[in-house]
């Protein structure tokens, strides 16, 4: 299952139906010029490992400011 750039919500769900392990690695922005949203986070990289379960790595989307 290719999961770079789905919301981490609707992954989690997948492979929990589907019984595949996962982790789940936070990564931040460097800079904190740009508010982000905490509660949307997306996969940006995922890797299959030895045992056969996926490392995730999930960033949170920029908010929208009105």
């Amino acid at each position: 299952m290719d999961t770079v750039g789905l919301p981490l919500k609707y992954v989690t769900l997948q492979l929990d139906n589907d019984g595949c392990k996962y982790t789940v690695e936070r990564t931040y922005p460097t800079r904190d010029y740009f508010p982000i949203d905490e509660e949307m986070l997306y996969v940006v990289r995922q890797k299959q490992q030895e045992d056969g379960s996926l490392k995730l790595v999930v960033a949170a989307t920029m908010r929208k400011e009105v």
